[in-house]
């Protein structure tokens, strides 16, 4: 997979079967509609959703505090948060200069960027681990009230660095999902020129594949009494409702694996 996600989010959608008459899938986070921006003609319903909607066709739905419900039930859906800590982001920069690229900030990159709106910047960036976990727990909530029992959820995310650590967001994903398990997980690569260290560090994301295991009956699914129910298995350390702290695991990813 390279960065061209309309064509990524295309070829998943065929591979797993879902374009076709009668499924119907939802975009959490539709933002500027850019996972759509391709000439295919999709055959299966795209609902569109986002707190902060940059066009009228897309609901206005937070993720965080919503009802999804009253959409009906979905085959799959698509979430794409944003990953970065405490910093605005550089979307749809693909100048580079010796490898690299040159970082320009988002309220400058014309009226693709992000900030564009003027409106988004708490929906660009995370203050925190926290910020981040909250999110993905809200779409585990909405989904609770809007998947079919088997439905799939698609998650971008790209790792990040904050105060020079490695954030493991793909790994908060997974953690964070209590009403899913781990089905299948896809790299996308920057293209142009890159050196091994920005392959390893920062040019190159995830789409994770998660399968819907919950009962899929419109309930709300949200609140700490329901959390405290929700045994999530897919904690590496196997605790429940307690998130690890992500900078701790770059000291001690080998025991991670190994628990895992």
């Amino acid at each position: 997979m390279t960065q061209d996600h309309p064509t990524n989010v295309r070829d998943l959608m065929l591979n797993y079967g879902l374009d076709q008459p009668g499924k119907r899938v939802i975009d959490f986070t539709a933002g500027k509609d850019g996972f759509w921006e391709i000439d295919y003609p999709y055959k299966c319903e795209i609902v569109k959703c986002d707190a902060v909607p940059q066009f009228d066709f897309i609901k206005k739905k937070d993720l965080t505090k919503d009802d999804y419900s009253e959409l009906g039930l979905f085959d799959a859906g698509f979430f794409d948060p944003p990953y970065l800590r405490g910093r605005q982001g550089t979307d749809y920069n693909n100048k580079q200069e010796n490898g690299k690229n040159i970082v320009v900030p988002a309220n400058l990159q014309g009226k693709r960027s992000w900030s564009a709106g003027g409106e988004l910047e708490r929906y660009m960036t995370n203050r925190d681990d926290q910020e981040f976990i909250d999110r993905v727990k809200g779409v585990d909530r909405a989904c609770r009230q809007c998947f079919k029992p088997g439905a799939l959820l698609f998650v971008k995310v790209q790792d990040t660095r904050d105060d020079g650590y490695l954030v493991l967001n793909h790994v908060m994903v997974i953690e964070n999902l209590p009403s899913f398990r781990p089905y299948a997980l896809y790299v996308y690569l920057k293209s142009g020129g890159q050196t091994w260290k920005h392959h390893s560090e920062t040019s190159h994301g995830f789409y994770v594949v998660m399968k819907y295991v919950g009962s899929g009956d419109g309930g709300d699914g949200g609140g700490d009494d329901d959390d405290n129910k929700n045994v999530n298995r897919n904690y590496g350390y196997k605790k429940q409702n307690q998130s690890l702290p992500n900078h701790a695991w770059q000291a001690n990813l080998q025991d991670f694996y190994e628990r895992g």
